[in-house]
């Protein structure tokens, strides 16, 4: 439970063990770990965008609230990219990760305060590559989904998400628009 969305921690942590069963001392070790996740979080924060997106992203933040939902550690607001986003959330902070509704109604109460009113889910749009992470969580958070298909990092790649609840009934989702470019969006 420890490092339970804690990424960062984890890494460390990594770096760490294997000073110490390279006899290093506690102390080298936890130096070592701490100025090597240094390096890999500077570099981290070099992002390499699609074609268009910073184009799409300067259109989209005049006229909307733009967050972004990580479930890794890069800080967007650090990247080329950052200052069209007027909030970021990571699992690392929220101790949640997508596809957990947590993150989302993090998210909401982040645009809502920044918006000043109420919103409902379904009026907050969330654009995804990862179909069960992405689609699945914002679908079940009750956020409109988009999926950006054929750029995920897992396996599932199907249109539909099925399983079955505990009451033995069918859960299926399925994104309100699917993309292939996200010059489409």
């Amino acid at each position: 439970v420890r490092f339970k969305n804690q990424i960062s921690l984890v890494r460390k942590e990594t770096i760490k063990a294997f000073a110490l069963r390279s006899h290093y001392t506690e102390a080298e070790a936890i130096e070592l770990a701490e100025q090597a996740f240094s390096v890999h979080y500077q570099l981290r924060q070099k992002v390499n965008c699609y074609e268009g997106v910073e184009e799409l992203l300067s259109t989209l933040s005049k006229q909307h609230v733009l967050g972004t939902i990580s479930n890794g550690n890069a800080d967007v607001k650090q990247t080329c990219i950052g200052h069209h986003f007027s909030f970021a959330l990571s699992a690392e902070h929220i101790n949640s990760s997508k596809p957990d509704a947590l993150i989302f109604n993090t998210a909401l109460s982040h645009i809502e305060n920044l918006m000043g009113q109420r919103l409902d889910p379904s009026e907050v749009a969330h654009v995804g590559d990862d179909f069960l992470c992405d689609i699945v969580g914002a679908k079940r958070a009750q956020f409109k989904a988009i999926w950006l298909e054929g750029h995920g990092h897992n396996c599932m790649k199907k249109h539909e998400y099925q399983k079955e609840n505990a009451s033995g009934e069918t859960e299926g989702i399925v994104a309100d628009a699917i993309i292939s470019h996200i010059k489409d969006l």
